[in-house]
Protein backbone atom coordinates (compact mmCIF):
# COMPACT_ATOMS: atom_id res chain seq x y z
CA UNK A 1 0.00 0.00 0.00
CA UNK A 2 3.01 2.01 0.52
CA UNK A 3 3.07 2.45 -3.17
CA UNK A 4 0.36 4.07 -3.77
CA UNK A 5 -0.41 6.10 -0.20
CA UNK A 6 2.46 7.62 -1.70
CA UNK A 7 1.17 9.93 -5.25
CA UNK A 8 -2.26 10.49 -2.91
CA UNK A 9 -1.00 12.79 -0.47
CA UNK A 10 -0.16 15.22 -2.89
CA UNK A 11 -3.29 14.31 -5.07
CA UNK A 12 -4.97 16.12 -1.47
CA UNK A 13 -2.93 18.62 -1.58
CA UNK A 14 -4.07 19.78 -5.36
CA UNK A 15 -7.73 18.90 -3.78
CA UNK A 16 -7.54 21.44 -1.28
CA UNK A 17 -5.97 24.52 -3.85
CA UNK A 18 -8.96 23.37 -6.45
CA UNK A 19 -11.37 23.87 -3.98
CA UNK A 20 -10.62 26.83 -3.10
CA UNK A 21 -10.63 28.02 -6.45
CA UNK A 22 -13.95 27.15 -7.36
CA UNK A 23 -15.00 30.36 -6.18
CA UNK A 24 -13.22 31.97 -9.06
CA UNK A 25 -14.76 29.78 -12.02
CA UNK A 26 -17.54 31.66 -13.87
CA UNK A 27 -18.38 28.67 -16.67
CA UNK A 28 -21.77 29.93 -17.12
CA UNK A 29 -20.47 31.99 -20.20
CA UNK A 30 -19.83 29.43 -22.09
CA UNK A 31 -23.49 28.43 -22.08
CA UNK A 32 -24.36 31.96 -23.38
CA UNK A 33 -25.27 33.25 -26.85
CA UNK A 34 -22.68 35.67 -27.42
CA UNK A 35 -25.66 38.26 -29.27
CA UNK A 36 -27.21 37.56 -25.91
CA UNK A 37 -27.54 41.69 -23.90
CA UNK A 38 -27.63 40.67 -20.27
CA UNK A 39 -30.53 43.61 -19.35
CA UNK A 40 -31.50 44.64 -22.80
CA UNK A 41 -35.00 44.83 -22.67
CA UNK A 42 -35.24 44.89 -26.42
CA UNK A 43 -34.27 40.96 -26.78
CA UNK A 44 -36.23 38.18 -25.71
CA UNK A 45 -34.52 35.61 -24.64
CA UNK A 46 -34.88 32.09 -24.39
CA UNK A 47 -33.55 30.10 -21.53
CA UNK A 48 -32.96 26.39 -21.79
CA UNK A 49 -32.47 24.43 -18.32
CA UNK A 50 -31.00 21.10 -17.74
CA UNK A 51 -34.33 19.06 -17.48
CA UNK A 52 -35.30 20.66 -21.09
CA UNK A 53 -37.69 22.99 -20.38
CA UNK A 54 -37.50 26.69 -21.50
CA UNK A 55 -38.38 30.20 -20.35
CA UNK A 56 -38.90 33.07 -22.24
CA UNK A 57 -38.10 36.61 -20.70
CA UNK A 58 -35.16 39.39 -20.04
CA UNK A 59 -32.34 37.68 -18.53
CA UNK A 60 -31.05 40.71 -16.34
CA UNK A 61 -27.68 39.68 -14.82
CA UNK A 62 -26.06 36.05 -14.02
CA UNK A 63 -23.85 35.30 -11.15
CA UNK A 64 -22.11 32.28 -9.72
CA UNK A 65 -25.10 31.41 -7.87
CA UNK A 66 -28.22 32.40 -9.66
CA UNK A 67 -29.73 34.09 -12.62
CA UNK A 68 -31.81 37.21 -12.28
CA UNK A 69 -34.80 37.37 -14.97
CA UNK A 70 -38.28 38.58 -15.54
CA UNK A 71 -40.36 36.32 -17.14
CA UNK A 72 -42.50 37.63 -20.25
CA UNK A 73 -46.10 38.52 -18.73
CA UNK A 74 -44.80 39.17 -15.13
CA UNK A 75 -44.16 42.26 -12.98
CA UNK A 76 -41.83 41.01 -10.79
CA UNK A 77 -38.02 39.57 -11.88
CA UNK A 78 -37.55 35.41 -10.90
CA UNK A 79 -34.06 33.87 -9.60
CA UNK A 80 -33.12 30.78 -10.75
CA UNK A 81 -30.13 28.90 -9.97
CA UNK A 82 -27.50 29.03 -12.20
CA UNK A 83 -26.28 25.22 -11.98
CA UNK A 84 -29.49 24.41 -14.03
CA UNK A 85 -28.79 26.39 -17.10
CA UNK A 86 -28.04 24.77 -20.27
CA UNK A 87 -28.13 27.31 -23.01
CA UNK A 88 -28.82 30.76 -22.95
CA UNK A 89 -30.36 32.20 -26.12
CA UNK A 90 -32.05 34.61 -28.57
CA UNK A 91 -35.93 33.75 -29.13
CA UNK A 92 -36.80 33.92 -32.80
CA UNK A 93 -40.05 33.74 -34.58
CA UNK A 94 -41.10 30.53 -34.64
CA UNK A 95 -41.77 28.51 -37.25
CA UNK A 96 -43.20 25.24 -38.60
CA UNK A 97 -40.78 21.99 -37.65
CA UNK A 98 -42.63 18.66 -38.11
CA UNK A 99 -39.98 17.28 -34.82
CA UNK A 100 -39.83 20.41 -31.87
CA UNK A 101 -36.89 18.14 -30.58
CA UNK A 102 -35.14 19.32 -33.23
CA UNK A 103 -35.39 23.17 -31.85
CA UNK A 104 -33.31 22.13 -28.95
CA UNK A 105 -29.69 23.20 -28.40
CA UNK A 106 -26.85 20.95 -29.17
CA UNK A 107 -25.20 19.63 -26.41
CA UNK A 108 -21.51 21.18 -25.43
CA UNK A 109 -18.28 18.65 -26.09
CA UNK A 110 -17.15 17.14 -22.64
CA UNK A 111 -14.82 14.52 -23.06
CA UNK A 112 -13.15 12.73 -25.32
CA UNK A 113 -13.07 9.36 -26.65
CA UNK A 114 -10.25 7.92 -24.81
CA UNK A 115 -9.23 11.01 -22.52
CA UNK A 116 -11.29 13.11 -20.17
CA UNK A 117 -11.32 17.04 -20.23
CA UNK A 118 -11.96 19.43 -16.91
CA UNK A 119 -14.25 21.19 -19.50
CA UNK A 120 -17.61 21.98 -17.70
CA UNK A 121 -20.27 18.92 -17.60
CA UNK A 122 -22.56 19.11 -20.58
CA UNK A 123 -24.94 18.39 -18.25
CA UNK A 124 -26.39 16.58 -15.13
CA UNK A 125 -26.59 13.28 -16.25
CA UNK A 126 -24.76 11.07 -19.29
CA UNK A 127 -24.40 7.87 -20.44
CA UNK A 128 -21.73 6.94 -22.34
CA UNK A 129 -20.76 3.58 -24.53
CA UNK A 130 -17.12 3.05 -26.43
CA UNK A 131 -17.51 -0.08 -28.70
CA UNK A 132 -19.97 -1.44 -25.86
CA UNK A 133 -16.59 -2.60 -24.20
CA UNK A 134 -16.71 1.05 -22.13
CA UNK A 135 -20.19 1.70 -20.33
CA UNK A 136 -20.66 4.47 -17.85
CA UNK A 137 -23.77 6.07 -16.49
CA UNK A 138 -22.72 9.48 -14.98
CA UNK A 139 -24.48 12.13 -12.67
CA UNK A 140 -22.96 16.00 -11.99
CA UNK A 141 -23.47 16.73 -8.56
CA UNK A 142 -23.11 20.19 -8.96
CA UNK A 143 -20.57 21.82 -11.32
CA UNK A 144 -17.75 20.18 -9.68
CA UNK A 145 -18.35 16.84 -8.79
CA UNK A 146 -19.48 14.08 -10.85
CA UNK A 147 -19.77 10.62 -9.98
CA UNK A 148 -20.61 7.46 -11.84
CA UNK A 149 -20.99 3.78 -12.16
CA UNK A 150 -21.33 1.23 -15.42
CA UNK A 151 -19.40 -1.83 -16.73
CA UNK A 152 -16.34 -2.52 -18.72
CA UNK A 153 -16.92 -5.34 -21.13
CA UNK A 154 -16.21 -8.34 -19.67
CA UNK A 155 -14.22 -7.53 -16.87
CA UNK A 156 -16.34 -6.14 -14.60
CA UNK A 157 -17.77 -3.15 -12.71
CA UNK A 158 -16.92 0.42 -12.99
CA UNK A 159 -17.27 3.01 -10.97
CA UNK A 160 -15.85 6.78 -11.52
CA UNK A 161 -15.20 9.85 -9.63
CA UNK A 162 -14.14 13.25 -10.66
CA UNK A 163 -14.06 16.97 -9.47
CA UNK A 164 -12.76 20.00 -11.66
CA UNK A 165 -13.06 23.99 -11.44
CA UNK A 166 -12.47 26.70 -13.56
CA UNK A 167 -9.76 29.17 -12.54
CA UNK A 168 -10.86 31.34 -15.38
CA UNK A 169 -13.70 31.20 -18.39
CA UNK A 170 -10.48 28.98 -20.50
CA UNK A 171 -8.58 27.19 -17.42
CA UNK A 172 -9.40 24.28 -16.25
CA UNK A 173 -8.53 22.20 -13.59
CA UNK A 174 -9.47 18.31 -12.40
CA UNK A 175 -9.01 15.27 -10.78
CA UNK A 176 -10.28 11.93 -12.04
CA UNK A 177 -10.50 8.47 -10.41
CA UNK A 178 -12.21 5.40 -12.70
CA UNK A 179 -11.81 2.10 -10.31
CA UNK A 180 -12.97 -1.51 -12.50
CA UNK A 181 -13.47 -4.26 -10.00
CA UNK A 182 -12.34 -6.96 -11.96
CA UNK A 183 -12.55 -10.60 -10.45
CA UNK A 184 -11.78 -12.33 -13.71
CA UNK A 185 -7.92 -10.59 -13.13
CA UNK A 186 -7.53 -12.21 -10.26
CA UNK A 187 -4.09 -13.77 -9.46
CA UNK A 188 -2.98 -12.75 -6.15
CA UNK A 189 -4.31 -12.66 -2.37
CA UNK A 190 -6.60 -9.70 -2.67
CA UNK A 191 -10.26 -10.52 -2.18
CA UNK A 192 -11.55 -7.75 -4.45
CA UNK A 193 -8.97 -7.25 -7.20
CA UNK A 194 -9.51 -3.27 -8.68
CA UNK A 195 -7.92 -1.70 -11.88
CA UNK A 196 -8.19 1.94 -11.31
CA UNK A 197 -6.68 4.71 -13.22
CA UNK A 198 -5.86 8.25 -11.50
CA UNK A 199 -5.14 11.40 -13.45
CA UNK A 200 -4.70 14.99 -13.04
CA UNK A 201 -6.44 17.14 -15.50
CA UNK A 202 -5.21 21.25 -17.13
CA UNK A 203 -7.65 21.91 -19.83
CA UNK A 204 -7.26 25.33 -21.56
CA UNK A 205 -10.11 26.71 -24.24
CA UNK A 206 -13.72 25.88 -24.46
CA UNK A 207 -15.83 22.98 -25.97
CA UNK A 208 -15.68 25.16 -28.90
CA UNK A 209 -11.34 25.05 -29.26
CA UNK A 210 -8.89 23.28 -26.12
CA UNK A 211 -6.14 21.73 -25.51
CA UNK A 212 -5.75 19.20 -22.64
CA UNK A 213 -3.03 17.25 -20.71
CA UNK A 214 -3.05 14.83 -17.92
CA UNK A 215 -0.83 12.41 -15.75
CA UNK A 216 -1.83 10.25 -13.78
CA UNK A 217 -1.27 6.30 -12.40
CA UNK A 218 -2.70 2.86 -13.68
CA UNK A 219 -3.12 0.80 -10.81
CA UNK A 220 -3.67 -2.93 -9.78
CA UNK A 221 -4.78 -3.87 -5.98
CA UNK A 222 -4.41 -8.07 -6.61
CA UNK A 223 -0.82 -8.54 -5.67
CA UNK A 224 1.19 -7.73 -2.61
CA UNK A 225 3.42 -5.17 -4.30
CA UNK A 226 0.38 -2.76 -5.67
CA UNK A 227 1.60 -2.53 -9.26
CA UNK A 228 1.76 1.23 -10.59
CA UNK A 229 2.49 2.29 -13.90
CA UNK A 230 2.38 5.85 -15.02
CA UNK A 231 0.36 7.41 -18.23
CA UNK A 232 0.22 10.47 -20.18
CA UNK A 233 -2.65 12.00 -21.74
CA UNK A 234 -2.85 14.79 -24.78
CA UNK A 235 -5.90 15.88 -26.70
CA UNK A 236 -6.65 19.27 -29.14
CA UNK A 237 -9.98 19.47 -30.73
CA UNK A 238 -12.19 22.29 -32.46
CA UNK A 239 -15.84 22.95 -33.50
CA UNK A 240 -15.56 23.22 -37.28
CA UNK A 241 -19.76 23.30 -36.91
CA UNK A 242 -22.84 23.45 -35.35
CA UNK A 243 -22.57 20.46 -33.19
CA UNK A 244 -19.59 18.61 -35.09
CA UNK A 245 -16.04 18.60 -33.84
CA UNK A 246 -12.70 17.14 -34.87
CA UNK A 247 -10.44 16.66 -32.37
CA UNK A 248 -7.04 14.14 -31.80
CA UNK A 249 -5.98 12.57 -28.22
CA UNK A 250 -3.09 10.52 -27.37
CA UNK A 251 -2.30 7.48 -24.50
CA UNK A 252 1.09 7.12 -23.56
CA UNK A 253 1.73 4.75 -20.40
CA UNK A 254 5.54 2.82 -19.74
CA UNK A 255 6.70 0.37 -17.60
CA UNK A 256 9.95 -1.05 -17.11
CA UNK A 257 11.84 1.61 -19.47
CA UNK A 258 9.58 0.72 -22.35
CA UNK A 259 6.80 2.79 -23.78
CA UNK A 260 3.08 2.66 -25.75
CA UNK A 261 1.51 4.94 -27.37
CA UNK A 262 -2.23 4.68 -28.53
CA UNK A 263 -2.86 8.03 -30.96
CA UNK A 264 -6.55 8.33 -32.42
CA UNK A 265 -7.75 10.61 -35.07
CA UNK A 266 -11.84 11.71 -34.15
CA UNK A 267 -14.68 13.28 -35.94
CA UNK A 268 -17.85 14.12 -32.94
CA UNK A 269 -21.23 14.77 -34.55
CA UNK A 270 -24.06 15.87 -32.26
CA UNK A 271 -27.64 16.53 -32.30
CA UNK A 272 -30.72 17.41 -29.53
CA UNK A 273 -29.33 15.20 -26.93
CA UNK A 274 -27.13 12.41 -29.05
CA UNK A 275 -23.68 12.97 -30.07
CA UNK A 276 -21.69 10.37 -32.52
CA UNK A 277 -17.66 9.97 -32.00
CA UNK A 278 -16.41 8.27 -34.75
CA UNK A 279 -12.17 7.60 -34.57
CA UNK A 280 -9.60 5.58 -35.96
CA UNK A 281 -6.87 4.16 -33.54
CA UNK A 282 -3.28 2.43 -33.82
CA UNK A 283 -0.56 1.60 -31.52
CA UNK A 284 3.42 2.11 -31.11
CA UNK A 285 5.71 -0.03 -28.84
CA UNK A 286 9.03 1.48 -28.05
CA UNK A 287 8.30 2.81 -31.48
CA UNK A 288 7.59 -0.07 -33.49
CA UNK A 289 4.18 0.02 -34.89
CA UNK A 290 1.74 -3.00 -33.54
CA UNK A 291 -1.41 -2.27 -35.29
CA UNK A 292 -0.35 -2.57 -39.23
CA UNK A 293 -3.36 -0.32 -40.31
CA UNK A 294 -6.02 1.68 -38.02
CA UNK A 295 -8.57 0.63 -36.31
CA UNK A 296 -12.30 2.05 -36.46
CA UNK A 297 -13.94 2.30 -33.87
CA UNK A 298 -17.48 4.40 -32.43
CA UNK A 299 -18.49 5.77 -29.43
CA UNK A 300 -22.12 7.24 -28.42
CA UNK A 301 -23.35 9.83 -25.84
CA UNK A 302 -26.58 10.26 -24.94
CA UNK A 303 -27.26 13.46 -22.60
Amino acid sequence: MANIATPMRPALLLLSLLSALALTGQVWRQRVDPNVRLGDTTQLHLVTLVNQSQLLGVVYAISADSIHMQLRGARTRSYLPTRELRFLGLFVTPRIVLDPRSTLPTPPLGDLTLVRTALPYPGRRQFKTVLLLYNSLDFALDEHWQLGLGLAGPLGLLLTQRFRTSVTEWLHLGLSNELIYAPVLKYGEDPFPVLGDATTLLTVGSQRQFFTLGAGLFYLTDNAVRTTVANYRVGIGSQVGRGNHLYLEALVYSESFRFSLLPTANFSLARRRHRWSFGVATQLLDGDTFAPSPIPYVSYTLY
